[in-house]
């Protein structure tokens, strides 16, 4: 237990804790601190300092609403790996229907780790020494259906790893699955899950009108420096009803690498999405992207397809790198809201499907001017990209194509900064 780390190290891990402690309020007389190791012991009392529990569900099902959840290294979740969650120490999954009192809510629980209560957890030594295994399960391996919550910190995170996707494609086999506002999930690690790494999906009531008011706060929750790495399905979804920042993030190895749905005006930026079998999937709007880098992804860079009536303004792609994807760098199909394309660089895309494209388009067109197209001549054959109706993506539309050519001049004549 925390007592018996009486070597410099330990000491130092302790120090380390309590500095992360104090710098999240814990301490003061209103804020509860329940610790976590793995030499612990589950009872109805453990939880303190010298006294930790084992598991990270023990801890919550003691701790109030506010406390401080601090979790050691090692491994959580089935424990060892026999699949059954039944020896000691083991995570006890939950299953079935959860009433949510705050909300008024019903909701499906399935998960190893289960955060119904608005609390903080957070590691002492972050996601690399710190893992929750689902075991092989088709469980999702955390669960957030409270608001208010605070999964993991910068150097303070999880990884979260071994879930399994249900036969019927359900809501289960995620990495992290939250559904509740006003949250923060920051430094985690989703990886090797048979769903997708990080699904946010924050609820509450659609509203009558969206309209793009990118900085409100209202119930915005946000999702920071996280990696999703080989998850069979999406690296991150973010939907729901809620706002999303997602900043700082790495998705890498997935089926797909993001995909943006929903209602409210969602912030993408600086997320490196690369190397997965697709980019990013925009469905619905009106959503921002800046300041990422989306390359190396074997179909497309962006694709964005939606038939939402509801939606007003525009999807908004400005500052990227959208470069040498498989597929066309930003493919547009059919789509009720307007895409604003600007202040990119789109070059090298279609190298797979030989298309040359660097913006593809489908019944509707784009406002794509001002971007850098992998040559001070604009738009056209290589080094730079070109625009129009795959397969030929040549400049011209077809005489049958429903789509105009998207707006390009003026165009840039060299690269923008954009990281």
């Amino acid at each position: 237990m925390l007592t018996r780390k009486t070597s410099s190290a330990g000491c130092r891990v302790l120090a380390g804790a309590l500095s992360v402690l104090a710098s999240h309020g814990v301490g003061a007389a209103s804020t509860t601190t329940t610790y976590v190791a793995n030499d612990g012991i589950d009872s109805l009392s453990c939880g303190a300092r010298d006294r930790p529990c084992r598991s990270i569900t023990q801890a919550l099902t003691n701790a109030k609403p506010g406390t401080v959840i601090m979790v050691g290294p090692g491994r959580y979740g089935d424990i060892d790996g026999d699949g059954r969650f039944d020896s000691p120490g083991d995570e006890r999954p939950q299953k079935g229907e959860y009433f949510q009192s705050s909300s008024g809510l019903t909701r499906d629980l399935i998960c190893v780790v289960c955060i119904t209560k608005p609390i903080q957890v957070l590691s002492w030594d972050g996601a690399p020494a710190t893992i929750i295994d689902a075991g092989g399960s088709s469980y999702n391996v955390v669960q957030i259906i409270a608001s208010n919550v605070t999964f993991g910190d910068v150097g303070r995170g999880f990884t979260v790893t071994g879930a399994v996707a249900p036969d019927n494609f359900g809501p289960a086999g995620n990495g992290l699955l939250l559904e509740g506002s006003s949250s923060k999930i920051i430094g985690n690690v989703a990886r090797s899950n048979g769903g997708s790494g990080f699904h946010i999906d924050p609820g509450g009531d659609p509203p009558a009108v969206v309209s793009p008011q990118w900085h409100t706060t209202l119930g915005r929750v946000r999702v920071a420096q996280n990696t999703a790495v080989d998850n069979l399905r999406v690296g991150f979804i973010v939907a729901g009803f809620n706002p999303v920042t997602m900043d700082g993030n790495i998705s890498t190895g997935n089926d797909q690498g993001v995909s943006v749905g929903g209602y409210a005006p969602h912030i993408i930026t600086h997320t490196m999405v690369t190397s997965n079998g697709s980019g990013i999937n925009v469905s619905g709007g009106p959503f921002q992207f800046t300041h990422n880098l989306v390359t190396s992804n074997i179909s497309f860079g962006f694709s964005i397809f939606d038939r939402l009536e509801i939606l007003t303004g525009s999807n908004v792609l400005k500052l990227n790198d959208i470069i040498s994807n498989g597929g066309p760098g930003v493919q547009i199909g059919e789509t009720t809201v307007g895409v604003d394309i600007n202040q990119n660089n789109i070059y090298g895309n279609g190298f797979i499907e030989h298309s040359n494209c660097g913006v593809a388009v489908f019944h509707n067109s784009a406002a794509a001017i001002d971007n850098y197209w992998g040559s001070r001549n604009g738009p056209g054959t290589d080094p730079a990209d070109d625009v129009g109706v795959e397969p030929a993506c040549n400049g011209t539309i077809p005489p049958n194509g429903e789509a105009g050519l998207p707006y390009t001049k003026p165009f840039a004549t060299q690269p923008f900064w954009v990281l």
